[in-house]
């Protein structure tokens, strides 16, 4: 965000509302959207959400990962928002569905357990790729693209 900012010729000053804005825009958005596609999700299917709320998730925080202004950062990071809205909507109507009564609670619990997890485990991995960087062919891949990269990759595999 810092290097697209100033490349866009952000203030230094205006710099940290953007870092702001782009890191709350994805709950913001899940929040906005979460109730529309519990509704969605009643009408369609748990599945195919799930599914497409994955691959969406991978593709978007690709483009993401591959921004190269501002504009791109919050359109790409509120599309992301979108689509992990969808899975987690989705796999939590997939636990309440298929779930005696009784045990609804602690599956929802552990679910959202594994996502703060992730959420840990992620940062763990991030910061261990973030020295990271590699060219492939026509792309350059420095330390946050390639964490980004990874991220993509790990959630199609997911998806599989």
């Amino acid at each position: 965000v810092e290097q697209i900012s100033i490349a866009d010729g952000v203030t230094q000053n205006k710099l940290w509302m953007h870092v702001g804005l782009i890191t709350g825009i994805y709950p913001f958005v899940q929040f906005l959207i979460s109730p529309l596609l519990g509704t969605f999700s009643d009408k369609i299917g748990r599945k195919p959400l799930i599914v497409a709320g994955l691959a969406g998730y991978a593709v978007s925080i690709f483009l993401f990962g591959m921004s190269k202004d501002i504009f791109m950062l919050y359109l790409f990071r509120s599309v992301s928002g979108i689509f992990s809205a969808a899975f987690f909507t989705s796999a939590l109507s997939y636990l309440t569905d298929n779930t005696t009564e009784d045990k609804r609670g602690s599956s929802m619990s552990l679910l959202i357990s594994v996502a703060g997890l992730g959420s840990v485990t992620g940062s763990l991995i991030g910061s261990l790729l973030s020295t990271a960087g590699r060219n492939a062919g026509y792309l350059t891949f420095d330390h946050f693209s390639f964490q980004v990269l990874f991220s993509a990759i790990i959630t199609l595999l997911v998806c599989c």
